[in-house]
């Protein structure tokens, strides 16, 4: 039997570009007057090539507030920007490349030969209706696509038909979560962090890419969740926190990435921290950053070096040093009371931290307020390599 989705579909058919001010109107006919169609993708294809509109995007209002769920993804491609024109041979293509099914595609009404503009179709194996996983997954398939429309990614973007080509190449064609995970970027495009700050300047993405790639998410899981079980797609979970429910949680190792069956849910360890301890994603970078990560040492600087450039152990006061070997973690109200002497107040310590920083052997850690308010303050690690010698 014939799977069908969930679509809005305009009962109006157009012969050609619908104009600026009929927009409105085909807006809230669309997401406000009419209820979701269910149809195979046969169906589909036959109205948009019939020129009526569509929201992809299942509404109860007019804004992207209003998004409930989404099964089909639409990727508009203008051919606008300074580069190669991307055809649809070329599209299918890339499509193949990566292990993406494409569902159909159809051409726009201002599809020419010279100028080809057309959107490529795709569906989900099931509906998403986590907000999260449909922007990741619509800023996935457009970052694909060279020549795509970056800006066609809000949860309540309509789609006008054609009076063109439309082409169903497959009606059972479904792409997963883990195919939209398995997707790679020579610099993979992060989210965009509405309403979060973005990577704050202290990684640029492809440090921050590098720090989630490497990261243990696996025995991060395996510590949350307890016991597991291998399977031919991945391993599995008995517990689940993100959903409470059993067998659930699943740790994908290609990709790095888990995915939560049953609250459709997923992504690398920063999304984890969101859905787990309902951290922004700024937020849960920091705490990946800063209490989940160790810092990358290298081999500090002798006190006792004698070639340029020496340490200046005479800037540090000699009850710091001994502390430095004897703690492994402090904090500047540590120093400032063990140098009280030396030290009219707190920040006048900070000169010496820094040059102990400088020299390798402390590394400033920000710690994360468990609330998610303001940071608690530095506390400084000190460097294994130099006391476990």
């Amino acid at each position: 039997m014939t799977e069908k989705i969930k679509v809005h579909i305009d009962p109006r058919g157009y012969n050609e570009k619908p104009a600026s001010k009929e927009i409105g109107g085909i807006k809230a006919r669309l997401q406000k007057s009419t209820s979701p169609s269910l149809v195979t993708l046969e169906e589909l294809v036959q109205k948009i090539e019939t020129g009526h509109s569509i929201s992809p995007g299942i509404m109860d209002g007019m804004s992207a507030k209003n998004w409930k769920e989404q099964q089909l993804f639409l990727v508009d491609i203008d051919n606008e920007e300074v580069g190669p024109m991307l055809h649809i041979k070329d599209a299918k293509a890339i499509c193949r490349d990566n292990g993406l099914s494409l569902a159909l595609y159809y051409q726009t009404f201002s599809y020419t030969k010279e100028h080809p503009k057309f959107r490529l179709g795709f569906v989900m194996d099931k509906p998403i209706t986590d907000e999260g996983m449909r922007k990741r997954i619509m800023e996935t398939l457009v970052n694909l696509f060279p020549q795509s429309d970056k800006s066609c990614i809000n949860a309540d973007r309509i789609f006008h038909g054609t009076n063109k080509t439309a082409k169903l190449l497959n009606e059972n064609a479904r792409i997963s979560w883990e195919d939209i995970e398995a997707v790679s970027f020579s610099t993979r495009p992060e989210e965009q962090h509405s309403g979060n700050s973005s990577h704050a300047g202290v990684r640029s993405d492809s440090e921050l890419d590098e720090l989630v790639r490497n990261f243990d998410l696996f025995g991060y899981l395996k510590e949350r969740n307890g016991g597991f079980r291998r399977t031919s797609k991945g391993t599995v979970f008995h517990n689940c926190e993100i959903c409470g429910h059993h067998d659930n949680l699943m740790y994908v190792a290609e990709t790095n990435t888990f995915c939560c069956r049953s609250e459709n849910k997923g992504g690398s360890i920063i999304d984890y921290l969101k859905y787990t301890e309902g951290l922004t994603t700024a937020r849960a970078i920091d705490k990946l950053k800063n209490e989940l990560c160790e810092p990358a040492w290298k081999a500090p600087i002798p006190f006792e070096e004698i070639k340029l450039p020496s340490f200046p152990v005479d800037a540090i006061p000699a009850p710091l040093c001994e502390w430095v070997k004897d703690k492994r973690e402090l904090s500047k109200y540590d120093l400032f009371h063990l140098c009280r002497g030396e030290f009219a107040k707190v920040d006048d310590a900070k000169p010496s931290i820094n040059l102990l920083v400088e020299y390798g052997y402390l590394a400033e850690r920000t710690c994360s307020a468990p609330t998610g308010g303001r940071p608690r303050g530095s506390r400084y690690l000190l460097n294994p390599l130099f006391f476990d010698k």
